[in-house]
C-alpha cells in the first residue's frame, strides 16, 4: 500500500507538465494573454502584407501572406528555385527558402518568412 501510494506521489510530481509550463499556459489562456497573441499575429501578418505588396510592386508574382507569415515568390522565367534564391540575396541580401526544399512542387518558388522586425521588412522591400 505504502509503495503504491509512494509511486503515485512520485507520478504527479515528477511526471506531469513542468509548473512553469502550466503557469505560462494559464497566462497564454487568459483574456489578457489572448489580446497579447492577438496583437502579435496582427504585427507579423501586417509584415507580411508589406512584404508581398512591395515584391508584388516590382512585378513578381506573390502568394500567401494573408492567413500566414509565408509569402511565396514565383521565380522570374527560366530561374530555377535555387537560382532565384542566389539572385535575391546577391542583389538584395534577402535571404529565403529555395521552393525545391519542399518538393518538386515547390520549384520555381521563394518561401520568405515576414517574422522580422518592422523596420528589417521596410528596409527589405525598399531594397527590391
Amino acid at each position: 500500500m505504502l509503495n503504491d501510494l509512494w509511486r503515485l506521489r512520485h507520478a504527479v510530481k515528477f511526471w506531469g507538465t513542468a509548473n512553469i509550463a502550466q503557469h505560462g499556459a494559464i497566462a497564454a489562456l487568459s483574456p489578457a494573454g489572448q489580446q497579447e497573441c492577438q496583437e502579435v499575429v496582427k504585427y507579423y501578418l501586417e509584415n507580411a502584407r508589406l512584404l508581398r505588396e512591395g515584391l508584388s510592386a516590382t512585378g513578381l508574382m506573390c502568394f500567401g501572406g494573408i492567413d500566414s507569415p509565408f509569402v511565396w515568390v514565383k521565380a522570374p522565367q527560366g530561374l530555377s528555385s535555387w537560382q532565384f534564391f542566389q539572385k535575391m540575396l546577391q542583389s538584395t541580401g534577402i535571404v529565403g527558402v529555395p521552393g525545391s526544399v519542399f518538393g518538386d512542387c515547390g520549384e520555381g518558388y521563394l518561401r520568405l518568412v515576414a517574422l522580422g522586425p518592422r523596420e528589417e521588412i521596410e528596409a527589405a522591400v525598399k531594397n527590391f
